[in-house]
């Protein structure tokens, strides 16, 4: 279920925002069809485009805009609150919000540092048991997602990682890859 909440124009609040990242083509919660009412407009310079105001539980505001003409495979852009170094938890939020992982970036603003998160399991004797490290808290609560929705009475909790397990690298096409 998506939890971003669309926030309507008497509710936006007025603040400087700047490009964040931009999604792939092709998500289905983010095409014209998806569960969102967007506002058409031209962008001088970039031509035709469509914009919505979203809003995360937690309360950040961000903007979804969608140049018609970008190039593949860029698509949807989203903007946040500058300064955008501080934007790391907006970042995960927005994406757990329509429940997207970092698989779905095209590109992410090298101003913003994704740390990694440790997916652990708990048993019912209190042992911990590592799982896996994913490259942001987003993925990682994705994973833990669907893990409890085995039905298995184990605990699974996310935490942030002390350190790298693995060494995350940036492909050109904007992919995180484990190595």
């Amino acid at each position: 279920m998506i939890k971003a909440r669309q926030v309507n124009p008497n509710e936006w609040l007025r603040r400087r925002y700047e490009v964040a990242l931009s999604f792939r083509t092709g998500i289905p919660v983010l095409a014209p069809s998806g569960p969102f009412e967007w506002e058409e407009f031209f962008d001088e310079g970039l031509g035709p485009a469509r914009a919505v105001g979203l809003e995360t539980p937690s309360g950040e505001q961000f903007l979804l805009e969608d140049h018609k003409d970008m190039p593949e495979p860029f698509g949807v852009s989203a903007y946040f609150v500058e300064p955008l170094e501080d934007a790391v938890e907006i970042l995960n939020d927005v994406l757990g919000a329509l429940e997207l992982t970092s698989a779905s970036l095209a590109w992410l603003s090298p101003r913003i540092s994704l740390p990694p998160f440790d997916l652990w399991r708990q048993d019912d004797n209190g042992n911990r048991f590592y799982i896996d490290q994913f490259p942001c808290r987003a993925d990682a609560e994705h994973a833990r997602d669907g893990y409890e929705r085995r039905g298995h009475k184990q605990a699974y909790f996310v935490e942030r990682a002390e350190s790298p397990r693995k060494v995350l690298r940036r492909e050109e096409d904007g992919v995180l890859i484990a190595d």
